[in-house]
């Protein structure tokens, strides 16, 4: 299981074909620039309160409360105030407790200030004017497809044009390879093809009725009735269903386009004997068969999947005798489909085909060391996304419905999504490659066309991207991927940065490359980039996951350690010249390697990280994070956090890397104050030549929007430049 903050914040493509979702239904949003994350009052309070602070404001505030030491361009130092924590067996005492205030205006003083000092730090650095230029002429122009549906041979999705606009609501049609737009009345938060692509249910923010518009007359055919949610479409763009309350009670009801609300039939009535049943904030999934013969009615209750219902789909209206339950929670159901007349689901056990008319359910052998990522059911057959150390696979269930075989993929790279049509042989994907565009594609047995999605980047074969597979101190073989250029000798690195994560099973691939349009300049210049695909993560499935989490997290830093070790081994990184990098779950694991093992870095970058874990049952998603982290209820889980705080790691006698670290006011999975508080030690204790720097994103969430995204990379490699010895990146003094 996974904490919510993945399907808002790390999700490319949206709802539908999140690789988040296809394991664990943590599912909301697009990976980069989501607006939707809710603020908690005491982040909203603290914005505002940010906001209101001027200079002079926090030069009075400051001399009148007596609290955060700032003195106008010099850091900042935060007010000690020691609270001692007593949880099961564990013991700790937090200094800077105070910033978990509400609204706290110290803290946003100190933010503000920490801010500021990066700025003036950063701007006197000379190379960073040139090194911003370069970045930013390699941004590529396109804006990548988010949140992803598919009708027929169409797909839509969002798309912004430029970084200060909202994005807008578009479709591309396979035939013909253009990109038409939707018109819209509003902003869209919600969106529905047919089966067909040739109608689309629109629902939009701040409520109103949900409209059924054509694509490509743009004209309104119909609409839901007033306070309806839209559920799903039937087997065409004929009929749709939709949950509404009516005397008392959440009803689902089926529509015909174009008729009136009267004739809408009663599909389903919780409480009713031997219907499903759902609460009030459920949220409802409908799945039709091709031929319209059954249907499935998915539930799903905090964002878990509890129940699945099947029924017939056709008659007079689907009775309550008919409803025949196909799983429940225990099966933890990611992604659903329907073969000919079975029901298709990724669950718990791997990939279940379970019958309608019996009790029969089959597992799907799939071979051992796979991450399942994604299911999608096609005209030809439902298809399976597989990803074995980050590298897609795609197969297909045969007709016996027990085995799969194997579809050849057009290009090597790794896959997040499925998408498919009821009509239509094959699916789409889009593939991801460290270097280069990988592409949208849609395949079939022995088919594959490049989709004119996103503009086509050619292989250079200037670069190397080679895996390698290290030795952890247990003796597991933990793979590392490292790319440079390929006529780089082993001692010859400029620099070498290498990035971990190890959470939630999420397998790192090029998706979450974290130095983005500048990583090619930064190859050019002789770095090398690598990438630790330490445990905790997906690339070799659950179990890989599983040796990463709770009580086993700290295998997690631990691999980091033996990867910058072998990398130094091999001569292709030199201590004073190895920067570490994570970001949110990441951020624990470089933070707990960099404070474990400072003699190996020069720099640790710690992006909105999870650095007081022990503390993250205080933050609003606290409950999800138990399964992952640690439960604070228990002794075992509380040695487990105690064990990955890196705030209560740092120690006054340890000399400690120089640290760069982040964070977004508006980011509700990450609090400011988890960073916060651990630069607040780091600076307390950081040794002459060590800063220890914070930048603050004031309108900015758990993860950037692509804007902010290239100015932050400039940050980082300015940092790293600087305090790795670069020339052109010495400070002018001032």
């Amino acid at each position: 299981m996974v904490t919510r903050r993945f399907a808002r914040n790390l999700c490319p493509l949206g709802v539908v074909g999140c690789p988040t979702r296809a394991r664990y239904r943590r599912y909301a949003e697009v990976r980069s620039g989501c607006r939707h994350e809710r603020c908690t009052n005491s982040q909203g309070n603290l914005i505002l309160a940010l906001m209101r602070q001027t200079i002079p404001a926090i030069i009075v505030s400051t001399m009148v409360a007596c609290a955060t030491t700032i003195t106008l361009g010099a850091q900042p130092v935060a007010r000690r105030q020691p609270v001692t924590d007593r949880y099961p067996g564990v013991t700790v005492v937090d200094a800077y407790r105070w910033m978990e205030r509400d609204a706290s205006p110290e803290l946003a003083t100190w933010l503000h200030g920490q801010d500021a000092h990066t700025s003036a730090q950063l701007d006197r650095l000379p190379g960073r004017t040139a090194l911003r230029t370069r970045v930013l002429n390699a941004v590529q122009p396109d804006d990548p497809p988010r949140r992803v549906r598919r009708g027929g041979q169409r797909l839509f999705y969002l798309r912004r044009d430029a970084d200060s606009l909202p994005p807008s609501l578009r479709w591309f049609e396979f035939e013909s390879g253009v990109e038409h737009d939707v018109a819209t009345d509003g902003t869209v938060e919600r969106y529905d093809p047919a089966p067909d692509g040739t109608r689309i249910a629109l629902t939009y923010q701040g409520g109103g009725t949900v409209q059924i518009v054509g694509v490509t007359d743009a004209g309104l055919v119909d609409s839901l009735p007033s306070g309806a949610r839209f559920v799903g479409w039937g087997a065409d763009a004929r009929a749709l269903t939709y949950a509404i309350r009516r005397g008392g009670r959440r009803e689902l009801r089926e529509h015909l386009v174009g008729t009136t609300y009267v004739a809408d039939r009663l599909l389903a009535v919780p409480g009713v004997a031997g219907a499903p049943a759902w609460r009030d904030g459920d949220v409802l999934g409908w799945r039709v068969q091709r031929i319209g013969v059954h249907a499935a009615l998915i539930v799903t209750r905090d964002e878990e999947v509890v129940s699945i219902h099947v029924a017939s789909a056709s008659g007079s209206g689907i009775h309550a005798r008919r409803w025949r339950q196909r799983a429940d929670a225990r099966d933890s159901v990611a992604e659903v489909a329907w073969f000919d007349d079975r029901l298709v689901f990724l669950g718990r056990t791997g990939l279940v085909v379970a019958a309608v008319a019996s009790d029969r359910r089959d597992t799907v052998r799939v071979s051992r060391g796979r991450s399942l990522l994604a299911i999608a059911s096609a005209r030809d057959g439902v298809y399976l996304l597989e990803g074995t150390g980050g590298e897609a696979s795609l197969m297909r269930l045969a007709s016996d419905g027990r085995t799969l075989d194997p579809v050849t993929l057009p290009v090597s790279g790794s896959g997040r999504a499925l998408f498919a049509s009821g009509d239509q042989d094959g699916v789409v994907l889009p593939v991801d490659r460290w270097l280069g565009d990988g592409g949208w594609y849609l395949v079939a047995p022995q088919r594959a066309v490049r989709l004119a999605l996103t503009h086509e980047v050619p292989t250079d074969d200037r670069y190397l991207v080679e895996r390698r597979l290290i030795r952890a101190a247990d003796g597991t073989q933990v793979p590392m991927t490292m790319l440079r250029r390929r006529d780089l000798a082993p001692g010859s690195s400029r620099l070498t940065w290498l990035m971990a994560y190890g959470a939630y099973g999420i397998a790192m691939t090029p998706l979450y490359q974290s130095l983005g349009p500048a990583l090619k300049g930064f190859l050019d210049d002789g770095g090398v980039y690598a990438v630790a695909h330490v445990r905790g993560g997906g690339e070799f499935g659950a179990a890989w996951h599983d040796a990463g989490r709770s009580a086993r997290k700290p295998n997690g830093y631990r691999d980091l350690i033996a990867c910058a070790e072998a990398l130094i081994a091999t001569a292709w990184a030199l201590p004073e010249r190895l920067v570490i990098e994570g970001a949110s779950g990441g951020g624990a694991t470089v933070g707990m390697a960099g404070t474990t093992r400072p003699d190996l870095f020069r720099v640790v970058i710690t992006n909105v990280p999870d650095a007081n874990t022990l503390r993250l049952h205080a933050t609003p998603d606290g409950p999800y994070m138990r399964e992952e982290w640690g439960d604070i209820r228990n002794r075992a889980g509380s040695t487990a956090l105690a064990a990955m705080d890196v705030t209560q790691q740092v120690r006054a006698d340890v000399s400690y890397p120089a640290w760069f670290a982040s964070t977004g006011l508006l980011d509700t999975s990450v609090p400011p104050w988890q960073p916060a508080k651990l630069v607040a030690r780091l600076q307390r204790v950081a040794a002459p030549g060590r800063p220890v720097l914070m930048r603050v994103f004031g309108n900015e969430g758990h993860v950037l929007r692509p804007a902010a995204q290239v100015a932050h990379i400039i940050d980082m490699l300015s940092f790293a430049y600087w305090q790795t010895g670069e020339p052109t990146f010495q400070p002018i003094a001032r």
